[in-house]
């Protein structure tokens, strides 16, 4: 970036050809290869993270191949639900194809800017592959309720069967204590009433054991369900770590692109703040430096202040960038010197278009007034690189 300047303000200070000063501001406003490397680095991170997410799915899916059909009583509750995750996905669909569209349109407006165009075909890419893994998480979501459903059933059936051999259990009790007083009371009756009881003693000690059978089965049961329950919510804490991951990659180059938009305007108000300074300079009696933080007739004060709130903007992106993800940060912190070098250069084309304050040799009157000195100058404070 900063090698293309040069040539910028020569040709802003010989020509005046509309198309000429057209094709050099294109080259101008090209983003710098360490930003476009900083978005191709977080895609290729959040592809690699949606991979180990994908990776985690196909592990938990394994691990639930024995998973029942949905419990009925669910069955519409989760049609539902799933119907809104489709619709979810829908609209994301939708919001990409809108975001593709976008950028259709904007690479056919800088169809001369090769860069620009591989970096939409790349973002294009990553969107196609977060629109995969949006998808996948939500058939993982599906699954993974699926599973809390049947657990639940299998749990609930377990704790039945528990309930029924603790109810046989007790029917057992009952006929026990009614045989034991129809016993004493027999024992003044004939010996065949005695074997009767007999028997039906022997049918207690039956029930008795079947329900003890059963008791333990049902412990069992749970003992299995709770080994299962344990095993889903591993799967599921898994999951919600893959999707931060994911989420956070999806905001890393979130934040990228927004540095790379606030760039764009900071140069572009750069730029018509020197066309309008080149359009009026015949209009303003005052020196240049004095013209451009001036209102009125031949003033570019307006256009000045758009250019400095553009650039404090534009730091305060850098250093969110820095603050959050510094791996990135420490590729692209270059850069922001250089944009602040090549837009200044900008300015001081309007501010003292014939080097006069620069060549004078007092390098604090030169930065006062056309340099840091500008900011105060319009009431502002300048944000800073730290």
């Amino acid at each position: 970036m900063s090698a293309k300047l040069p040539a910028y303000v020569l040709l802003l200070a010989l020509c005046s050809v509309t198309g000429v000063r057209q094709a050099s501001r294109d080259e101008l406003e090209a983003v710098p290869s360490e930003i476009s490397n900083a978005i191709r680095d977080a895609k290729s991170h959040a592809k690699k993270a949606l991979e180990a997410a994908e990776a985690r799915e196909k592990e938990v899916n394994d691990r639930k191949a024995t998973a029942e059909k949905t419990a009925e009583q669910k069955a519409q509750a989760e049609k539902e639900k799933e119907a809104a995750a489709r619709d979810a996905a829908a609209k994301t669909k939708e919001a990409s194809d809108q975001a593709k569209a976008k950028a259709k349109a904007a690479a056919a407006a800088l169809q001369s800017n090769k860069d620009w165009n591989d970096a939409v075909k790349r973002e294009q890419d990553a969107q196609a592959a977060l629109e995969r893994a949006v998808e996948a998480e939500n058939k993982m979501s599906e699954h993974v309720q699926a599973e809390i459903r049947k657990l639940k059933k299998m749990l609930a059936d377990k704790q039945q069967e528990t309930a029924d051999a603790t109810e046989a259990h007790n029917k057992a009790v009952r006929e026990a204590e009614e045989l034991r007083v129809a016993y004493q009371a027999a024992q003044e009756h004939e010996n065949n009433e005695v074997k009767a009881l007999a028997e039906a003693n022997a049918k207690v000690n039956e029930a008795n054991k079947l329900a003890s059978e059963k008791a333990a089965a049902a412990k069992v049961a749970g003992r299995e369900a709770e080994a299962a329950q344990n095993a889903l919510d591993d799967a599921v804490n898994e999951l919600n770590e893959a999707k931060q991951v994911v989420q956070q990659k999806r905001d890393m180059k979130k934040a990228l692109w927004e540095l790379y938009d606030r760039i764009e305007e900071f140069y572009d108000a750069a730029s018509k703040l020197t066309k309008a300074m080149r359009n009026s300079e015949d209009s303003c009696s005052k020196k240049p430096h004095e013209c451009l933080i001036s209102d009125g007739e031949g003033g570019g004060r307006a256009e000045l202040q758009k250019v400095l709130e553009g650039y404090n903007t534009m730091v305060l992106a850098f250093m969110k960038i820095k603050e959050l993800y510094i791996e990135v940060y420490s590729e692209i912190a270059q850069a922001g010197i250089e944009i602040e070098t090549n837009a200044m250069a900008q300015v001081h084309l309007s501010c003292d278009p014939y080097k006069e304050l620069e060549q004078a040799g007092d390098a604090a009157a030169f930065n006062a007034k056309c340099g840091d000195g500008l900011w105060p100058a319009l009431n502002l404070n300048k944000n800073r690189f730290f």
